[in-house]
């Protein structure tokens, strides 16, 4: 993850089953964070697919970081799509992604999925923080 080095990090991720190395939720979530952090959506959501392959159980860090790099993207529609699927997969997102995603329809003006993604996240009974507020009020 140091240095922001995703396409390093997805490289390794894709060689672990040829070196007959068993990837785990751990080295995806590394892996994804790592995508986050370059706003490498793609390589986040492929990193999501491989774990949904791998039956490995999507959790707050990985879709988070997917959520994130979507967001960092501009792809606001897709983040929410994300956030969206993961909690109705029983995926409960955290403030962060949230924000994230809030922040996204902020970015391209889109104030009434902002809110409506904001009411959402209320009923849902998400622990928020003043930055979700922030980004739908922004």
């Amino acid at each position: 993850e140091k240095g922001k080095q995703w396409e390093l990090a997805a490289a390794l991720l894709g060689q672990m089953p040829s070196l007959r190395v068993e990837a785990d939720d751990i080295s995806c979530n590394s892996a994804a964070s790592a995508c986050e952090k370059s706003g490498a959506w793609e390589a986040a959501l492929g990193t999501l697919r491989r774990m949904h392959m791998l039956k490995l159980r999507l959790g707050q860090v990985s879709v988070g970081a997917a959520v994130s790099a979507i967001a960092k993207g501009s792809k606001w529609w897709l983040a929410l799509l994300l956030l969206v699927g993961s909690v109705s997969s029983k995926v409960r997102p955290d403030a962060i992604s949230a924000s994230a995603a809030i922040s996204a329809c902020e970015k391209r003006s889109c104030w009434a999925q902002a809110t409506e993604l904001l009411g959402m996240i209320i009923q849902s009974q998400m622990e928020l923080d003043a930055v979700c507020f922030n980004a739908a009020i922004s």
